[in-house]
């Protein structure tokens, strides 16, 4: 059985109440009905003056529609919901990516949230631009061992050309077991440096805190499926030698005043409200 396939059971299995009329009214064609969760959403911001989440869900993993309604941005907004202080998926500017977290006070500054469900089966992610060499913060990190590999983007009719800087964990201080490209982890390290780029950037050497949320199936049921409880324990170790103490990142983290915190692992049987209404 598929890593998707385990996944995919080990979800359906957190939700008792999901039947498959339940699942289907929350899917269509492997898309939410919007009218039914996206505009409470923005009505919920609207109410308290922040901006509106926009929704775009899909299918990503088309043989088990059950991922598609695991959305991280959907289980993001009911686990910080109750925050009337949040303010979802908050776009931080970086000059070259545009990151969103979710954004609030925290005890020793601004929190920034980034929330993961079934991302994390993926160790696909998109790569740098290549305009990152251009960014005096980026240079902090210290990359000096890069390739520049051709890219073709397309945007309705528009077909731009560029290239992506990939570069081997190695470069950051990162001591993995095997050498590997920093794009084949689980964790999306691409998006972690976007994060702490964006983070300096808008506290300018103030307190801030970068707190990782990961959406999991119910922790009986990660036990249950070998590929499942691989795959956390993976990411687990991955988390560890990323954050090492004398890792590029950790010294930019330091350098900038931001605390990356612990992360957070989170039952998604255990988030109120995940299943709209029968």
């Amino acid at each position: 059985m598929s890593l998707a396939k385990e996944y995919a059971l080990a979800v359906r299995e957190s939700l008792p109440d999901l039947d498959e009329s339940r699942l289907n009214r929350q899917r269509n064609d492997g898309k939410y009905y919007e009218d039914e969760y996206a505009e409470p959403i923005k009505r919920y911001f609207s109410e308290r003056g922040v901006s509106s989440l926009e929704t775009r869900y899909s299918a990503r993993w088309k043989c088990t529609p059950v991922c598609a309604i695991a959305s991280s941005a959907r289980l993001c907004f009911l686990y910080f919901g109750k925050n009337s202080e949040a303010a979802f998926e908050k776009g931080l500017k970086n000059d070259l990516k545009h990151p969103s977290t979710t954004k609030m006070d925290a005890a020793v500054g601004e929190s920034f949230c980034e929330c993961k469900c079934q991302e994390i089966l993926s160790t696909s992610h998109a790569p740098l631009n290549e305009r990152y060499l251009d960014s005096k913060l980026f240079g902090e990190f210290g990359v000096k061992k890069y390739t520049l590999k051709p890219m073709v983007s397309t945007d309705g009719e528009t077909i731009r050309a560029w290239r992506a800087l990939q570069f081997d964990v190695a470069e950051l201080g990162i001591e993995y077991e095997k050498p590997v490209d920093y794009t084949r982890l689980h964790l999306d390290l691409k998006q972690m440096i976007c994060h702490l780029i964006a983070i300096a950037k808008e506290c300018k050497g103030k307190p801030a805190v970068l707190q990782y949320v990961f959406f999991t199936p119910n922790r009986a049921l990660i036990k249950k499926y070998p590929k499942v409880d691989a795959l956390y324990e993976e990411l687990k170790l991955e988390w560890s030698a990323v954050t090492a103490h004398d890792t590029a990142i950790s010294e930019f983290a330091r350098t900038h005043k931001i605390t990356i915190a612990k992360p957070k692992y989170v039952e998604i049987g255990s988030v109120e409200d995940f299943l709209l209404n029968p």
